[in-house]
């Protein structure tokens, strides 16, 4: 079913990684993205918008999934298929590991199988496998599992080397994906169901000292997310980052257990809300199918459990499906049990009509797996055609002596990968790329002098979740100005929630380097345009792809 991935090529942040996997330092600055820190950004501060608010930083510790990468590079760096057929065989791991879990943990070997089986077909974990710069949520998922089981097995059977490897696996998980913090909701959750020992949270200290080393070594060394709308760290707004989590958390659960895709959401004001309204109803109705089976079955109990508490990464980041794969492994076995449920003669009509329709959901929305493993592969599609028409037709050397002025864009992501193309090809790119707006909104462009610019939106600047990647401040008053090399931007009128509805940009022609080329996204690609006549408007329509 994930055998499609075998014939992607090099995607989106694996341009980074081809890029840059010879330099020095790549295992430490193999997923830095923005920001000004000590290491080199990927994304130049060129291709950021007005909005950017400083000290905007986005940089990742995952040394020991960049080794993955600088070890493909080097011994196939031809060959992408063998990169995704490396990031298949971490899946297969994975998928075996969840099944041993389920079964060393006190599962029936049926409802085991089955857990894995629904584990590995599950479309949700699509872009994970099939973008190789994700392998590094497989091999921490993978990692976790595997120091899971070790614990049990010092444990439960007295091995006293799994109080050394479980720690070591874990903190292998840690260097691989920060995500992996969210085992420890696992590890919890044996200790307090099936750990029956005195000494049971005493056993956790090592692990619980591994994550406080690695936070403080993580923020040591600068990396972390700062000053983005789309990243919350719980330590600067706990009570925002508490509500997140119990919105989020429900919402992904949800989707674990068949509400549907979460991609998506982000792009969407309001729709992360709205899911948590339908996923609310949708627990609670399988929570109470179950409550027998929680009563009686202390293994699903601490699946269960482990499940919730592995919520407690989930307000870190818009929900998406590339952040369900612990919670997929633990709710994996409330589905299990809930099909298996609907077989047994004493079950209710309810329980018999959710389980036999969560099954008959899942197998068909893993028909979707191959196409979801591809997802990347449609993605950079776009991106190739995107940096094309950015950097105009070959052989022409002046364009790296302009800056792009492009008044709308779908996203103010559009930026992350063009440069990078432009630099694998050895074409020529312009200097800078200045957008005005970016979102869905329709825009009206007014030509006030030769050299100002006023655009207003049917739909303010940064409304939906997707659109906050550099920005975390929302509150922006009219008069609030915003300097740029070749403009300034002045916030003219904003919507009841302190979003920009109305700006004016002054193009400063005049200053050096400052050579511009407009620019207006119709269709699916930028294209040039002429601005409007002096005195003159026009409105360009909303974008429609993604």
């Amino acid at each position: 079913m994930c055998a499609p991935a075998l014939l992607g090529g090099l995607e989106l942040d694996d341009l980074f990684h081809a890029l840059h996997a010879g330099d020095p330092g790549f295992l430490g600055s193999a997923f830095t993205f923005y920001g000004d820190g000590p290491r080199p950004a990927f994304v130049s501060a060129a291709d950021q918008p007005w909005w950017t608010e400083p000290g905007m930083r986005l940089d990742l510790l995952r040394p020991l999934a960049a080794l993955t990468h600088w070890l493909d590079f080097r011994l196939w760096p031809g060959a992408p298929w063998l990169m995704h057929l490396h990031s298949l065989l971490w899946y297969g791991l994975l998928v075996a590991l969840v099944g041993r879990a389920q079964r060393v943990l006190g599962g029936s070997p049926e409802r085991a199988s089955l857990a894995a089986l629904l584990f590995g077909l599950a479309q949700i974990h699509g872009m994970n496998v099939g973008w190789i710069a994700a392998r590094n949520s497989l091999m921490g998922a993978a990692l976790v599992l595997g120091a899971l089981l070790l614990h049990r097995r010092w444990r439960a059977e007295g091995w006293g080397l799994g109080a050394l490897l479980g720690p070591l696996a874990f903190g292998g998980a840690l260097l691989s994906n920060e995500g992996a913090v969210a085992g420890l909701g696992l590890l919890a959750a044996y200790a307090l169901v099936l750990d029956g020992q005195r000494s049971r949270f005493v056993a956790l200290l090592p692990y619980l000292i591994l994550v406080i080393a690695w936070r403080v070594g993580y923020e040591t060394a600068g990396y972390g997310a700062a000053h983005t709308g789309i990243y919350l760290d719980p330590a600067t707004d706990p009570l925002a980052y508490g509500l997140r989590t119990i919105v989020n958390g429900a919402v992904m659960l949800a989707a674990c257990l068949g509400l549907g895709v979460l991609d998506g959401l982000g792009a969407l004001p309001g729709a992360t809300l709205v899911a948590f309204v339908g996923a609310v109803p949708f627990l609670a109705l399988l929570a109470w199918l179950t409550r027998d089976a929680l009563r009686d079955d202390p293994s699903l109990r601490m699946w269960t459990l482990g499940a919730g508490l592995s919520c407690v990464t989930a307000g870190t980041s818009v929900p998406t499906d590339r952040g369900l794969l612990l919670m997929s492994a633990a709710t994996s076995a409330l589905l299990a049990a809930l099909v298996l449920r609907a077989r047994e003669p004493a079950a209710s009509r309810l329980a018999r009509v959710v389980g036999r329709g969560l099954l008959v959901l899942h197998l068909l929305l893993a028909l979707l797996l191959p196409l979801r493993v591809g997802t990347t592969r449609w993605i950079h599609g776009r991106v190739e055609a995107i940096a094309d028409a950015l950097a105009g037709p070959p052989g022409s050397p002046a364009i790296a002596e302009q800056t792009v002025v492009l008044l709308n864009a779908p996203s103010d992501l559009v930026m992350l990968y063009s440069r990078a193309i432009a630099q694998r090809d050895g074409r020529p790119f312009p200097a800078r790329v200045e957008y005005l707006y970016a979102g869905a909104g329709e825009l009206t462009v007014h030509r006030a002098t030769e050299h100002t610019l006023e655009l207003e939106s049917t739909r303010p600047w940064l409304v939906a979740p997707l659109d906050r990647m550099l920005r975390s401040d929302l509150a922006f008053a009219p008069g609030q100005r915003f300097e740029r090399p070749c403009l300034t931007a002045e916030i003219v009128a904003t919507s009841p929630d302190s979003l920009p509805t109305r700006v004016r940009v002054d193009l400063h022609v005049q200053r050096p380097g400052c050579r511009l080329r407009a620019m207006i996204w119709r269709g699916e690609v930028p294209e040039p345009a002429e601005l409007p006549a002096l005195g003159s408007s026009m409105v360009l329509a909303p974008i429609t792809v993604p």
